[in-house]
């Protein structure tokens, strides 16, 4: 099954998930403004209890075009399926909302790590679109370089982007 959700708030889609998420194969959440909440709404369903497997039968996602700043809360979710993650136009992505009650160094800890940290807990994904996002950069290639199953990657159009060195130790690619 596929839905496609166009600038969904975090809310209605909340309220929808429990009843979609076992027989969803691709979920399409573009021009989502309300991107981060949405992402974290999918966290959320990994640990809610319930006698469906949460979002196990997902294998693509795509937030292309919404304000998502992180893909932290999306590796959280427990995708074991997912294949395919599309972000792209993602102009956000990167711009990581920080609590006001971080000190310093976790700030710090987090600018470092970048947008896509845990992007290596997506264990299936094979197709990684990040195009014409902005704020992409090598923190963030370094991050998405230790996906052994990445075969796919486009990071096109990325003004942020002045080395792709992180990526010649990604050997899964293809050409």
């Amino acid at each position: 099954r596929q839905l496609k959700l166009r600038g969904v708030t975090a809310e209605v889609f909340a309220r929808a998930l429990p009843e979609l998420a076992p027989t969803l194969a691709t979920l399409v959440l573009r021009m989502c403004d309300d991107a981060d909440a949405v992402a974290d709404a999918l966290a959320a369903s990994a640990l809610a209890p319930s006698a469906r497997p949460p979002l196990g039968a997902l294998t693509t996602l795509d937030f292309s075009f919404s304000n998502l700043t992180t893909v932290r809360a999306i590796a959280a979710a427990k995708l074991p399926s997912l294949r395919r993650l599309d972000l792209i136009s993602c102009f956000r992505l990167g711009e990581e909302q920080r609590p006001a009650s971080a000190d310093a160094h976790e700030r710090a800890r987090r600018e470092r790590e970048g947008a896509f940290t845990c992007v290596a807990a997506l264990g299936a994904l094979r197709e990684l679109n990040v195009s014409y996002c902005p704020r992409l950069n090598e923190v963030d290639l370094t991050a998405i370089s230790v996906s052994p199953s990445i075969v796919k990657l486009n990071c096109s159009n990325c003004p942020g982007l002045t080395s792709l060195a992180p990526l010649a130790r990604m050997r899964a690619l293809t050409t």
